[in-house]
């Protein structure tokens, strides 16, 4: 069943007189959500409010409780029925505004007076279209910005040699010290991570390693058994020997080094040698 919440509003004298009271707007409401079998699911009201209210106090919801807390409900509802469309709004900034949080909630408007109406009609309003176009633009530039400064305080930190968030390498965890998060070394799980390192010098192979960690019921930070290319994740993550890498650039770290560059770089060589003796074989 179509679930449908309803609204009524009146503002002067002349609107009372004219069928808009507030007892005619909820009796006709009413008598329409049955006739069309729709669930009623509650009236909102913003009951006397001036006819000599301004656009911006109009356009300001904080100053209509009955019409906010509404858009503020929508989840699960179908459609907001209403006599006319003027008792939602008064001006095309406000009729923008209000339809599109109506369209993001994924309801609709039914109009008693205006049966076609629709607020996913917009494109024959060319107003209409103007001002959500502009809106949908801010909304843009608002992400944008956003982003912009997220990652502006992301280079802060990453040049002053902190990692900025997320989960760590499996060896660190986060921990609170002078009422900063930081990163520090994790002592059972570094002894994993050397174990690791050592045993790729020794076996040669990320996938006998991968065996040799199981067998000894070794488990991931998920608990789940390592695989060849867990393995070589950690092996060619420089955070263990104290680096941090942001937009393609090394910055040295804070954090304590788990590995020292001298085993890192005889890994990193056998990687590479291990990587071209396979395509070798492939051709």
């Amino acid at each position: 069943m179509t679930k449908v919440y309803g609204y009524y509003r009146v503002s002067t004298e002349l609107q009372a007189q004219q069928g808009y009271s507030l007892a005619s707007q909820v009796q006709e409401i009413e008598s329409y959500c049955k006739e069309q079998g729709w669930q009623l699911v509650q009236l909102f009201s913003d009951n006397g409010i001036s006819g000599a209210i301004n656009d911006d106090e109009d356009l300001d919801l904080s100053k209509r409780p009955g019409i906010n807390a509404m858009l503020g409900s929508l989840k699960g509802i179908d459609k907001i029925v209403v006599i006319h469309t003027s008792r939602l709004w008064r001006n095309v900034m406000a009729q923008a505004l209000i339809q599109r949080e109506i369209r993001k909630q994924g309801s609709d408007i039914a109009s008693i007076q205006q049966p076609t109406f629709s607020v996913f009609d917009e494109v024959k309003d060319p107003t209409a279209f103007l001002i959500n176009t502009m809106l949908g633009a801010l909304d843009t530039f608002d992400k944008m910005n956003t982003v912009n400064k997220m990652t502006a305080g992301k280079d802060r930190k990453v040049q002053e040699g902190e990692r900025g968030s997320g989960n760590t390498p499996i060896g660190y965890m986060w921990t609170v010290a002078d009422k900063k998060k930081v990163v520090v070394v994790d002592s059972d799980a570094m002894a994993l991570v050397k174990i690791i390192f050592s045993k790729y010098l020794e076996l040669q192979s990320v996938n006998a390693v991968a065996k040799w960690m199981t067998s000894k019921g070794h488990l991931t930070q998920r608990g789940k058994v390592f695989t060849a290319p867990s393995i070589k994740v950690i092996l060619g993550n420089r955070f263990y020997i104290g680096e941090l890498i942001w937009n393609g650039i090394n910055y040295p770290a804070n954090h304590e080094p788990i590995v020292s560059k001298v085993v890192f770089g005889k890994v990193t060589a056998m990687l590479e040698r291990n990587k071209h003796n396979k395509k070798m074989i492939l051709v």
